[in-house]
């Protein structure tokens, strides 16, 4: 439930890499598969603010990923489509997700197809609601532990970055998914303590957002 927020490296992240190697990124650019990127850049680790270009973000209206951040942590790690996200939240039966705060820290909580919510536990108040705020539901760190390892995920709210600039830490969350939507966006997962967007189709490419990676089972 934790971020990097303002905190190096977000805000050491230069056109070619990380000025040195200092902190850990957690704010990524979404690249398209026409890119000339290579090493870091190819992830999206760039401050550069270049657009419809090959020598860039790509410039490919429906491209896939150069290269999915889930290469980076072993076989079968992936980037969520667009339309598993709208199924993720918007289609499946039963208790979704929900707005919280969990050990302080603001973001929405996903709750799997077969969920038991632990008994100790505070009741989850406004589920499948897109409009709740993030204090409808407030638990510690502890409470989250059970609930995690009942098979709930914890998606911080953790800003974006514009080139080395971070913002919005705390209040807003974009969580990219490999599914392009135009040559200069991307479809995200974007939420705040008011609304609830699985598949808003104008995430910036050069823009710093969010991943959250999944495996198939």
């Amino acid at each position: 439930y934790t971020y990097v927020g303002n905190a190096a490296g977000n805000t050491s992240v230069t056109e070619t890499g990380i000025a040195n190697n200092s902190g850990i990124v957690d704010l990524f650019g979404w690249v398209g598969a026409s890119s000339n990127w290579t090493g870091l850049k190819q992830y999206g680790i760039s401050s550069s603010t270049t657009t419809n270009s090959k020598d860039g973000y790509g410039n490919v209206p429906t491209e896939s990923l150069k290269s999915d951040w889930g290469t980076l942590i072993g076989t079968g790690w992936r980037t969520l489509t667009s339309a598993e996200w709208t199924y993720l939240l918007n289609t499946r039966a039963g208790t979704r997700y929900c707005k919280a705060t969990v050990n302080s820290v603001s973001g929405l909580v996903i709750f799997p197809d077969s969920y038991s919510h632990p008994s100790e536990v505070l009741a989850i108040e406004s589920f499948n609601t897109t409009d709740a705020a993030y204090i409808t539901n407030s638990w510690s760190g502890e409470s989250w532990t059970k609930m995690e390892t009942a098979g709930a995920v914890f998606l911080p709210a953790a800003g974006h970055r514009n080139s080395t600039s971070v913002g919005f830490a705390g209040s807003l969350a974009v969580y990219w998914s490999s599914t392009s939507s135009s040559v200069y966006n991307a479809y995200v997962l974007n939420f705040d303590s008011s609304n609830m967007r699985p598949a808003y189709g104008y995430g910036e490419r050069y823009i710093g957002y969010s991943v959250r990676l999944v495996q198939n089972q």
